[in-house]
């Protein structure tokens, strides 16, 4: 018995044009190829999501934690 196990997930940024599943590699997952097209202004600045206050106290405990400098992260 087999079902489709493999997804794409994509915004509404894109809109889909093709799906193909390529030749197995050995692996119980199968290569998919997947055509997407940006619909809009793609020079349109993104605000992204916003950040949970819990979320961003964890990350900062993070960076101390390793180390790190926030100008160092991307």
């Amino acid at each position: 018995m087999r079902w489709p196990l493999d997804h794409v997930f994509h915004s509404a940024d894109f809109r889909f044009n093709e799906i193909r599943r390529l030749p197995g590699f050995g692996s119980d997952h199968f290569p998919l190829l997947v055509d997407l097209q940006l619909e809009g202004d793609p020079k349109k600045a993104s605000d992204g999501l916003a950040k949970a206050p819990a979320d961003a106290a964890w990350a900062e405990e993070k960076l101390k934690a390793e180390g790190v400098n926030a100008d160092q992260v991307p």
